[in-house]
């Protein structure tokens, strides 16, 4: 359960950062 919520979280985060660059690399 542990690890699948570690992985479940570390996807989310690797999304929000793949957002946040596109953004910046659309917005720059």
């Amino acid at each position: 359960m542990d690890v699948a919520l570690g992985i479940a979280g570390t996807l989310m985060i690797l999304l929000a950062l793949d957002r946040l660059f596109t953004n910046e690399g659309v917005a720059g």
